[in-house]
């Protein structure tokens, strides 16, 4: 999805705008039964690309920051330097899967006026997803809302790997 969401990042109101049914189901349906080298439709709707990404992230087995490192990386929201040795607590595999989504975003944010995303739009929308309860605590806390400071930070912890590149991230940090 990220490929195909990359070949079309100048595209206006680029997750601002939801995908469209029909389109989900062919994304599901390729998803679930073509390899990965398999192109999507040239009738599929990067938006319903990248509403479709949402949704693979937001129903992952476990979030891409797991739930016991989350307090964590949120508590060292406030410190882009403090954000990344959280983040170095966290599984390599999820390090990378947040590392790769972050460059991506970077990757869309460079379009920008083309594409109307902004810092505080993909920071919010993909915070949500990255940072995510698990199943089993929406499961519980169903009728309890996300409280703001959780959403803020999560927030926060997205726009420090939003506006800083792979050189502050891996450079010169004691």
């Amino acid at each position: 999805m990220v490929d195909f969401i990359s070949l079309h990042l100048s595209e206006p109101e680029l997750f601002r705008q939801s995908g469209q049914y029909d389109d989900v189901r062919v994304i599901r349906d390729m998803l679930d039964t073509t390899t990965w080298n398999v192109s999507f439709p040239d009738t599929v709707s990067v938006h319903s690309a990248a509403f479709c990404l949402l949704i693979f992230l937001n129903t992952l087995t476990e979030a891409v920051i797991p739930q016991k490192f989350q307090a964590q990386c949120l508590e060292a929201a406030g410190s882009y330097s403090s954000a990344i040795k959280a983040l170095a607590h966290i599984p390599v595999d999820h390090q990378n899967l947040f590392y790769y989504l972050t460059a991506f975003l970077r990757s869309c944010l460079a379009l920008s006026e083309k594409n109307g995303t902004d810092v505080q739009l993909l920071a919010s929308s993909f915070g949500d997803v990255v940072f995510r309860d698990s199943l089993a605590s929406k499961k519980v806390a169903r009728s309890f809302p996300t409280p703001p400071v959780r959403m803020e930070n999560t927030a926060l912890f997205m726009r420090h790997f939003l506006n800083n590149g792979p050189a502050a991230m891996f450079g010169g940090l004691s």
